[in-house]
């Protein structure tokens, strides 16, 4: 059937001849079944640990059902680090936590990544639901990644008295 309203008549008739009175008008309204839209970026990924190279950092985030009807099946979701493809593509990942189940504006419980060695330069880290598409019906299945960009720095290096200044030579004699 066709989304959206339809019209109709009915008319008893016996070959030409009416039966039971006047022209019955009726309108049957159809609309879509309810969809699941799994989300990902309804909320901020937060980023635990200092940007700096050679720290392990880790990100947490959750995953949102925004749709109208039930995602019936369980669905894998994936960390990726500087991989637009993270959706389809395993390059980059850091890992990957199943989920049960979403009824309709359920957010899952935060999800925190295995940790990943920070290196020097602009990163992004990716965040999608759904990854194995086993939810079929979703409404936008362009929706299903977010990510967020951060600058990983490397540290001044470290003297023994404390942190060397730009241009400094490092003191060690105590």
């Amino acid at each position: 059937a066709t989304i959206g309203s339809h019209p109709f008549d009915l008319k008893m008739v016996e070959d030409g001849v009416e039966w039971f009175g006047a022209t019955c008008q009726k309108t049957i309204t159809v609309t879509a079944a309810p969809q699941p839209d799994l989300i990902t970026n309804h909320q901020e990924i937060t980023i635990t640990g200092a940007l700096t190279t050679g720290t392990i950092l880790t990100f947490t985030s959750t995953v949102k059902n925004q749709g109208n009807g039930s995602a019936v099946t369980g669905s894998i979701c994936r960390w990726c680090i500087d991989n637009t493809n993270c959706y389809t593509s395993t390059t980059g990942r850091i890992n990957e936590h199943s989920f049960g189940a979403f009824d309709p504006n359920m957010i899952s419980n935060p999800r925190t990544s295995n940790g990943w060695t920070a290196t020097a330069g602009s990163h992004a880290i990716w965040w999608c639901a759904d990854v194995t598409n086993v939810v079929t019906n979703e409404s936008n299945e362009s929706n299903n990644c977010h990510s967020r960009q951060f600058t990983v720095s490397v540290p001044p290096p470290v003297c023994g008295n404390g942190i060397l200044e730009s241009g400094e030579a490092c003191d060690n004699g105590g």
